[in-house]
């Protein structure tokens, strides 16, 4: 058997054991559930007349995410695809991202249950090697079925439309949350970061650290960890966060600090703050002049006189996602396992063809 087929295989029976074991989805809308499989299956299918290699339980977990809440992955994907560091993972990368997303604005109230979307972005029952990173986006996107474009475009539009929050301190594009200015007694420190996360040798790891506001003597022994760790640039962008936790054994408030310094630096990528704001002009520049550009042909021909408005996305959203009676939920979960089986069916089937077509 081909490695590739045997984590297919496996891979659609895991969907249905986590989907259904999954405290949220059991108590999900069984049309969302219809939604999410069909979505599902198309999208599996797009990727592999492509010969694109992924894990349905990846691929489970990303059509769910949009299926639920679709604004918040748009501004998911919207900042992932500038990102560099494919290893980044999109619960990091929301953390960094959710104090600019705003709270108030008609798209937001497209999600539902907002208060489960972290949760279930980092549930535990998704493997940590299945676990969705900014690889995976820029993998799904294109073959994604569930993902409203123009939803996607009016999430762009807001988010260009908001003032950076840190081009005052010269950071020209990158993006440095909230918490991250207050890492350090002077937030001009951010400007001496001039090489990314996975180049950034020990020393320079340690120097950063020990800028860190936490009390001398408590500083000491985490920056000797560091050291005796050989916890350089490259295990920090390698490793969980929660390896490093464990390795590291400090009180909360001192972890919570030097998580904070490592998810920020992953989330630079190879964007950092000490390059120079020319430079980086000089060669984002003539990117977003042609995203500007195609954006007014969208608004102008591409939709031509009928535009949607927010509100009409609401409404047709609100329609699509009519809620099922609840005694459809047991019919609904047998149907959902014997759908995932027949992919597994489908795909044996083919393996047989292979297996006995003549020399």
């Amino acid at each position: 058997m081909h490695p590739h087929q045997a984590t297919i295989v496996v891979g659609t029976r895991s969907i249905g054991e986590s989907l259904l074991n999954d405290d949220y989805f059991s108590n999900m809308n069984p049309r969302a559930m219809r939604r999410i499989v069909n979505a599902l299956t198309l999208t599996g299918r797009l990727m592999r007349a492509f010969e694109i290699d992924f894990s349905w339980l990846s691929l489970g977990h990303w059509v769910s995410l949009l299926e639920q809440w679709p604004s918040r992955m748009c501004w998911l994907i919207d900042r992932a695809v500038d990102i560099n560091n494919n290893g980044l993972t999109l619960a990091e990368v929301y953390h960094q991202l959710k104090d600019h997303i705003p709270k108030k604005d008609s798209l937001i109230e497209l999600d539902r249950n907002p208060d489960n979307f972290e949760a279930f972005l980092d549930s535990p029952a998704i493997p940590t090697s299945e676990q969705l990173t900014v690889g995976h986006v820029k993998k799904f996107v294109p073959c994604t079925s569930n993902l409203d474009p123009y939803l996607r475009k009016l999430i762009r539009e807001r988010r260009q439309g908001l003032e950076d929050p840190v081009k005052e301190l010269g950071f020209g594009t990158v993006v440095i949350p909230p918490n991250a200015k207050y890492l350090f007694g002077d937030e001009k420190v951010w400007n001496t970061v001039c090489t990314p996360l996975v180049e950034m040798k020990l020393d320079a790891v340690c120097a950063l650290v020990k800028r860190l506001d936490i009390a001398a003597n408590r500083l000491d022994k985490i920056v000797s960890k560091f050291e005796q760790l050989n916890l350089g640039g490259l295990v920090l962008a390698s490793c969980s966060l929660q390896d490093l936790k464990d390795a590291l054994g400090i009180p909360l408030g001192d972890w919570t600090m030097v998580r904070l310094l490592v998810e920020t630096l992953k989330a630079f990528g190879s964007n950092v703050p000490g390059v120079k704001v020319d430079k980086r002009k000089a060669l984002t520049l003539p990117e977003e002049d042609e995203d500007g550009s195609e954006g007014s042909v969208d608004l102008t021909t591409r939709r031509g006189t009928i535009v949607q408005s927010p509100s009409a996305i609401m409404a047709a959203e609100e329609r699509r996602r009519s809620m099922a009676l609840p005694d459809e939920m047991n019919s609904d979960h047998k149907w959902l396992m014997e759908s995932l089986s027949g992919m597994d069916l489908t795909k044996k089937l083919r393996k047989r063809r292979i297996h006995y077509a003549p020399a």
